[in-house]
């Protein structure tokens, strides 16, 4: 259950959204691997876009990650194996997993 994906459907229903996360600071110790971490940023930062945890294609991140880094391709450096799932459709969607994560790391906190 801690591994399902979130997609369209589930956006009404699901409690964390992007706005919800900062990325004001590097996710710390949100999955072992600074390289992992700077690629969840992209990926939390491409769904505040689009608003919501949508699904996004690989140009659609390297879009926004070339913005930054416009001679560099983004890399997913671990995530698509559990936390980031490519559909049939091609299509990247998160999981719960990563979302939980990413919120644990840095949520925004509102008084």
């Amino acid at each position: 259950m801690y591994n399902f994906v979130i997609d369209k459907e589930g956006q009404e229903k699901y409690p964390i959204r992007p706005e919800h996360i900062s990325l004001e600071e590097h996710f710390s110790n949100a999955f072992n691997n600074a390289e992992r971490e700077s690629s969840a940023h992209w990926i939390v930062h491409l769904c505040k876009k689009k608003g919501g945890w949508l699904p996004f294609s690989i140009q659609e991140i390297n879009t926004v990650y070339q913005e930054m880094f416009p001679k560099e391709e983004f890399q997913f450096n671990g995530l698509d194996t559990e936390f980031v799932i490519l559909g049939y459709d091609k299509l990247y969607r998160v999981t719960h997993k990563f979302i939980a994560r990413c919120f644990l790391s840095y949520p925004i906190l509102f008084v």
